[in-house]
């Protein structure tokens, strides 16, 4: 099947410096592209008639339900293996999951570079008021000492 359309997909297009010079369409092509017309302008009408009386969550779960329902005949009709058969869903969904605690991962890694970087900013803006704030409290307490010396000699 695939080297059918492989084929009739080099037919259709011939292209010469990026233009295309010919297209050839069947009258298969122009019955399926009606077709397509028809299903896909359809269903916006639908769509806008359905959403007056059903919650719009609704209508896409219908639709949704209903386009995998023909999917499932149209595979069954052609002969070809069910997507769910010999494990095929539990190999997608280990794939997935691997590929979901790699991303995993990396995401920690760049919140962890985020939060240090931010740690370090707050530090490098606070550290020059605290450095600030303890030599004026040791300045202030020195001349408290020398203010006390001072009276204390004084009285004596």
């Amino acid at each position: 099947m695939a080297s059918v359309a492989k084929s009739k997909a080099v037919d259709i297009w011939q292209f010469n410096d990026s233009r295309i010079l010919a297209m050839h369409m069947t009258l298969q092509d122009w019955a399926l592209l009606l077709l397509l017309s028809v299903l896909w302008g359809g269903s916006f009408f639908f769509v806008a008639v359905a959403v007056e009386e059903l919650p719009p969550l609704t209508v896409v779960a219908l639709r949704t339900g209903i386009a995998a329902l023909t999917l499932l005949v149209i595979v069954r009709l052609r002969g070809e293996r069910w997507p769910f058969a010999k494990g095929a869903i539990g190999e997608k969904f280990e794939i997935a999951n691997k590929e979901i605690k790699k991303l995993e991962r990396e995401l920690e890694n760049r919140r962890m570079a985020i939060i240090t970087r931010h740690i370090k900013l707050v530090f490098l803006a606070v550290s020059p008021i605290l450095m600030g704030l303890a030599a004026t409290l040791y300045s202030a307490s020195a001349a408290w000492e020398f203010t006390q010396a001072v009276w204390q000699k004084a009285g004596s």
